[in-house]
C-alpha cells in the first residue's frame, strides 16, 4: 500500500503538483442515525387496489427495512400525475444543530414505469413552513437497479424539519419509487492517518496484491470486479491514470487506479495492473509486444504498473498474432466468444392501431404463417408487449 506523507514546505509543494497531501492527522466524521422511527409526510402515492406496493402503512420511510423486491409494500410509490413537484419532509421532534448527512433509498434503473426522480435535492427548516435548500444528493452506484442518494456535507447545518425534492416527475415514466429517508447528525474526531487502515485484497481472492499494485487483473476486469475484492470499499473510489473518476462498470486498464479518501485527504492507494497491457490503453496489440521486447533493453521508459504487467512475453505474442487467448484459460474469468449477424431477411410488417392503449405488428413467420404481436398500455403509463401468435398457436 502507498502512503504519502510530505514533511517539508518543499515536499508539500511536489506532492501538490502530482499526488493528494496525507496528512499526518485526518479528521473521520462519526455519523448518527436519528430519523428512525420519527414521523413523515410526502406528496400523493399511487394507491390504485391490487398493486402490492400500495399499502402503505406510514411508516415505510423511516422503519429501518429496506425494499427486498422491487413492487413490495416497503416502497411508497410518488406519483407526479396525483401531485407535483414529488417530495417527502420528516419531522425530527427538535431542532438538532449539527446535521450533516441525508440520504434517501429510491429504485434508480428505470422499470414498469418507475425511474429515478430528476432531482434528489435536500431542504431543511425549524418550523416546517420556510425551507432551506442544503444541498443535492448523488447516486452511491449509479450502475445498481436500487441505490442511496446521499449528501454528505463538509460542515453542519441545524433545523427540525427535513425535507427531499424530486422534482416535477421522473426522469422517465411516472413513478418514484422511495424505500428510505434517514438524517443523520455529524461528529468530527481528528485521528492519526496512519492508525487508518489502508487499502488490502481479500486474502483468497484470485486477485493479488503486490505492494501498491494490484496484479492478475485481465482485459474486461471492470472497476466492481476489483471492489468486490477488496476487505473494505468505505471511502474507496477508482479513478484513471490521469486522475477522473470512473464507475463501477468501467473496464480497467493498467495505470488505473484505487485511492481510499477520508474528508479530502488521501490515505493509501493501489495501482491496477492488467496484464500484458504495457501501454496503458487497455487493450493488447503489436505496441505492447515491442513495449516487452524495448523494457528488456532498457532503451524504453514505462510506469511502474507497466513494467509489473510485462509478465510472459510469449504469452503476449500468442495473444496478439490470435495463436492464443491469454485469458481464455482462466474459468473464473470466461472470455465471451465474438457474436457477429452474417445474414438476416427483411420482412414486410404491418402496423395497426386497435385503441390509444393497443398496437398490434402484423407480418408473415419464416413457416409461412401470420405471425401478430401486441402492445398494449397499463393505466399506469407504460407499454407492454402483449399476445404472440403464430398461425393459431398462441406463444405467450
Amino acid at each position: 500500500m502507498k502512503r504519502i506523507i510530505c514533511l517539508t514546505l518543499v515536499a508539500v509543494m511536489l506532492c501538490i503538483s502530482v499526488l493528494p497531501i496525507t496528512a499526518n492527522a485526518v479528521t473521520v466524521y462519526d455519523y448518527t442515525l436519528i430519523s428512525k422511527g420519527k414521523p413523515y409526510e410526502y406528496t400523493t402515492c399511487y394507491t390504485t387496489q391490487g398493486s402490492p406496493y400500495t399499502n402503505v402503512d406510514g411508516k415505510e420511510l423511516t422503519d429501518g427495512k429496506l425494499p427486498t423486491d422491487d413492487y413490495g409494500t416497503d416502497w411508497i410509490a410518488l406519483d407526479y400525475r396525483l401531485e407535483a413537484p414529488m417530495y417527502a419532509v420528516i419531522d425530527l421532534g427538535k431542532n438538532y444543530d449539527d446535521l450533516g448527512k441525508f440520504r434517501v433509498y429510491l429504485t434508480a434503473q428505470a422499470h414498469s414505469g418507475i425511474d429515478r426522480p430528476s432531482e434528489c435535492v435536500f431542504y431543511v427548516s425549524a418550523d416546517g413552513k420556510n425551507f432551506t435548500k442544503v444541498g443535492e444528493g448523488t447516486y452511491e452506484d449509479e450502475s445498481a437497479k436500487n441505490t442511496w442518494c446521499t449528501l454528505e456535507l463538509d460542515g453542519k447545518v441545524s433545523g427540525r424539519y427535513v425535507k427531499v425534492s424530486f422534482g416535477e416527475a421522473p426522469i422517465s415514466g411516472v413513478f418514484v419509487f422511495c424505500g428510505e429517508f434517514e438524517v443523520y447528525t455529524i461528529q468530527g474526531n481528528d485521528v492519526p492517518a496512519a492508525s487508518i487502515p489502508g487499502l488490502e485484497v481479500i486474502d483468497g481472492s484470485y486477485l493479488k496484491q503486490d505492494g501498491d499494485y494490484i496484479t492478475r487483473l485481465h482485459l474486461n476486469h471492470t472497476v466492481e470486479y476489483v471492489l468486490n475484492n477488496l476487505d473494505s470499499t468505505e471511502n474507496v473510489f477508482a479513478f484513471d491514470a490521469k486522475g477522473n473518476k470512473l464507475s463501477a462498470k468501467d473496464v480497467l486498464k493498467t495505470g488505473d487506479y484505487f485511492a481510499k479518501i477520508i474528508s479530502g485527504t488521501e490515505i493509501d492507494r493501489l495501482y491496477a495492473v492488467v496484464e500484458g497491457d504495457i501501454n496503458g490503453d487497455g487493450k493488447i496489440t503489436v505496441t505492447d509486444y515491442m513495449h516487452s521486447l524495448r523494457i528488456d533493453k532498457n532503451t524504453i521508459q514505462v510506469s511502474d504498473a507497466g513494467k509489473k504487467a510485462n509478465s510472459d512475453k510469449a504469452r503476449i505474442k500468442k495473444h496478439i498474432t490470435g495463436a492464443e487467448n491469454m485469458f481464455a484459460a482462466y474459468p473464473h474469468h470466461p472470455v465471451a466468444p465474438d457474436v457477429h449477424v452474417t445474414e438476416y431477411t427483411k420482412h414486410v410488417m404491418t402496423l395497426t392501431k386497435t385503441n390509444d392503449g393497443m398496437y398490434t405488428i402484423s407480418t408473415t413467420a419464416s413457416n409461412g404463417k401470420p405471425l401478430t404481436h401486441t402492445f398494449y398500455r397499463t393505466n399506469w403509463g407504460t407499454w407492454n408487449i402483449g399476445a404472440l401468435n403464430i398461425g393459431n398457436v398462441h406463444l405467450a
